[in-house]
């Protein structure tokens, strides 16, 4: 066996050091590659369903939009109809200690009755006044 010089082990690890540099930039090349073309075709599919999307949105419009057309044809306007004239009825004082006895075995406990007043449900009655009352009826009797 020869014996190395101080020179030769020097150069040993500098060569494999340069070459270990160079296998990682030949690895980070490859795949920023890749990475890169990877990202285009991505980018491409994403357009390609972005344009197919909206073009689909522009489809559904134009049928939207005949759809409006024939309704607004079909169906004349229809003029809003008068609320029907307010009549105040008086509550006599038999009616009111009846409605408050309801209410307290209702609520278990005496009530105090602010105000009380008749409102006719029938053909005469605004319909868009029956709705709100059925609502605001509706949400006090899931309280209970």
């Amino acid at each position: 066996m020869e014996n190395f010089g101080m020179g030769e082990l020097i150069i040993l690890p500098l060569m494999m050091f340069a070459v270990l540099v160079a296998a990682v930039a030949i690895v980070v090349t490859i795949v920023s590659f890749f990475s890169r073309r990877l990202q285009r075709s991505s980018a491409a599919a994403i357009e390609q369903a972005m344009a197919e999307q909206r073009e689909s949105l522009k489809q559904e419009l134009r049928a939207l939009r005949e759809e409006v057309r024939t309704f607004a044809v079909a169906a004349p306007p229809v003029a809003p109809q008068p609320a029907a004239p307010v009549t105040h009825r008086k509550i006599s004082e038999d009616q009111l200690m009846i409605l408050g006895a309801v209410l307290a075995c209702h609520f278990g406990k005496r009530v105090k009755i602010r105000s009380a007043r008749v409102i006719s449900v029938g053909s005469g009655s605004n319909v868009w006044s029956q709705q709100g009352r059925a609502a605001v009826q509706a949400s006090h009797s899931s309280l209970y």
